[in-house]
């Protein structure tokens, strides 16, 4: 079985972040979800408490910087010896096409609530 992605993603969105609706070229897909369990123990009571919940978190995740440092080749030293370069490459989720689901493409409820990345 095989499908479009990005129909899939955009069809039942709830929530689709940065106002990247339109066709971002080729996808890297990523997805995560909440048990709804979670929620209730928590003592969000509605579907619409949860969205909320789940909103503020996309929002906040695609607003992030990530700081990674990786190795950046070898260089010798005054005293001849060899260092480790390093650099700092920050990623941005600013751009990232992010999409909260909480009903499956059939519009069933029936679903943990979940992030597409």
């Amino acid at each position: 079985m095989s499908f479009k992605l990005e129909e899939h993603i955009k069809d039942h969105a709830y929530y689709i972040a940065n106002g990247l609706e339109t066709n971002c070229g080729s996808y890297k897909h990523f997805n995560t979800s909440c048990h709804t369990a979670y929620f209730i123990k928590s003592g969000y009571k509605t579907q619409k408490q949860i969205d909320t919940v789940m909103i503020k978190i996309l929002k906040k995740i695609t607003q992030m910087t990530l700081r990674a440092q990786e190795k950046n080749g070898i260089c010798i030293n005054k005293k001849g010896q060899e260092k480790q370069k390093y650099r700092v490459r920050k990623i941005k989720f600013h751009n990232v096409f992010a999409v909260y689901h909480n009903e499956q493409a059939n519009r069933s409820k029936n679903v943990n609530p979940h992030f597409h990345f």
